[in-house]
């Protein structure tokens, strides 16, 4: 994905091992490893460089078989290696972000966990953003039996502010039970249900001080089981 979100696909010419460029115009380079170890390195038309050296699998609940999350890998498969952003430098070759993650080791379960965004790294005025994680336990009915699980969630995000103060972004998590789809791959039909922890808000703090908050709600039926027609 590029930084707007967007999905990018990348080609080689044929015999090459790379590097490999965007077909859609937007002029990207994308340069392979050297070794399995990494890193990616993704260069912009302006000199920018993103340098994914991370390696990681996915997150999801600590029971994939009756909490699976929302893909289409079986629950009866170790998810796939992924790799992210570690550092941005720019034209004149500044680092001018640097990412850290909960743990380097690629199969720990808190690997794809970041733990803090360092802005100007090493530089003068280098701010940091710092993320805080929690668990959310949750439960599903599946044939009679109950199961449970813990779901990593975030649980807020401090944002350097203005005179040495820090905003801080708080998650609010609420259990919602969600009906999966038969063609999601996993579930053999739409009965089948999974427990998540679904977002019901969103709250601004300075300090102890609210500033604001967002509020979400969903389209539930009677038993606070999702509907398809969502938020």
């Amino acid at each position: 994905h590029g930084p707007d979100g967007g999905v990018r696909e990348f080609a080689t010419p044929v015999g090459s091992p790379g590097p490999f460029y965007s077909i859609d115009n937007t002029r990207l380079r994308l340069n392979p490893p050297s070794s399995a170890y990494g890193p990616y390195v993704l260069e912009f038309p302006d000199g920018t460089r993103h340098v994914l050296g991370h390696r990681f699998r996915a997150g999801g609940s600590a029971d994939r078989a009756h909490f699976p999350d929302f893909s289409d890998q079986p629950p009866s498969e170790a998810p796939s290696v992924r790799w992210s952003l570690t550092s941005i430098y720019d034209r004149l070759g500044t680092e001018v972000l640097r990412v850290s993650y909960a743990s380097d080791v690629e199969t720990s379960p808190d690997a794809w966990r970041i733990t803090e965004i360092r802005l100007n790294p090493g530089g003068a005025g280098e701010r940091t953003v710092t993320f805080g994680w929690t668990t959310f336990a949750a439960e599903v009915v599946e044939r009679g039996q109950t199961w449970s699980t813990l779901w990593p969630v975030l649980d807020w995000i401090d944002f350097p502010a203005t005179s040495q103060k820090t905003l801080r972004v708080k998650f609010q998590s609420r259990h919602i039970g969600h009906f999966r789809r038969p063609f999601d791959g996993i579930c053999g039909s739409a009965s089948e249900q999974t427990g998540v922890p679904f977002l019901p808000g969103i709250v601004f703090q300075d300090g102890s001080t609210i500033l604001g908050n967002y509020r979400f709600e969903y389209f539930a039926d009677a038993s606070q089981f999702v509907t398809s027609n969502g938020a």
